[in-house]
């Protein structure tokens, strides 16, 4: 007859296999302690990294590129690589999901705000049907003028959006 367990440390013996848990047991335990944890409790990274995943946030907040890697802090927006080094130019803030520490302030803000909240601001005015971003993020000149326009110049903008 064969032995249940696993071999022992000394040579040729064996110990009886542990009692306890069963894998599946303790992967269900902890996949429910994630499940009824609240988003205030959570840390600000992970309340952060829940806000990308919405649907209004994976597109840039001024060009259609998908996956934005960084937010403008002034606007509480989600941008690419691209469109942050514009805002760069203009000096406003940007952060980079990946790289940098947010104060739980900050993500709280962007809870409330996000792409949608800001475009409704910054493009309230703008006309409808028109194409409201530039096609495409490889012509820099046009994004920096339609950039300039929309936080700068505040061309479309109006606060009671």
């Amino acid at each position: 007859r064969r032995r249940r367990g696993r071999p022992s440390a000394a040579p040729g013996g064996w110990r009886p296999r542990a009692r306890g848990p069963s894998m599946s047991t303790m992967r269900a335990r902890r996949g429910s302690r994630r499940a009824s944890s609240k988003p205030k409790n959570q840390s600000p990274k992970a309340r952060l990294h829940a806000i990308t995943r919405l649907r209004k946030n994976k597109v840039c907040a001024d060009c259609p590129v998908k996956l934005p890697q960084y937010v403008c802090v002034p606007f509480n927006s989600f941008v690419c690589l691209t469109c942050s080094g514009i805002h760069r130019e203009f000096a406003h803030r940007v952060k980079g999901i990946s790289m940098s520490d947010f104060a739980p302030e900050e993500v709280t803000k962007l809870e409330g705000g996000g792409n949608e909240a800001c475009n409704n601001v910054y493009m309230a005015r703008f006309p409808q049907g028109a194409d409201a971003r530039p096609v495409s993020s490889e012509n820099e000149n046009k994004l920096r003028s339609f950039i300039r326009h929309k936080y700068i110049d505040k061309r479309w903008y109006s606060e009671s959006a």
